[in-house]
């Protein structure tokens, strides 16, 4: 399963979604705005509204969020 896939599957829009795995990746704000063709102030938006609903304040805590979602999928598999 994609990472995208896991993460879609909380509240997050796709987009959102799409965002989220960029900043997994290490993904600054001005590099997701370019590979995704938005602007850098929309990636913010996006984030902004990315961080609440995953219940986190930081990208680092975002990854953590996120690798407890994969590893709790793996196990259940």
């Amino acid at each position: 399963m994609q990472l995208s896939d896991q993460i879609s599957k909380t509240s997050l829009s796709p987009r959102e979604a799409n965002v989220a795995n960029y900043l997994m990746k290490g993904f600054n704000a001005k590099e997701i705005a370019s590979y995704e063709g938005i602007s850098v102030g929309t990636v913010r938006c996006h984030i902004k509204s990315i961080y609440p609903k995953m219940g986190v304040s930081s990208q680092s805590q975002l990854c953590g969020i996120i690798i407890e979602l994969l590893l709790q999928k793996k196990n259940t598999q």
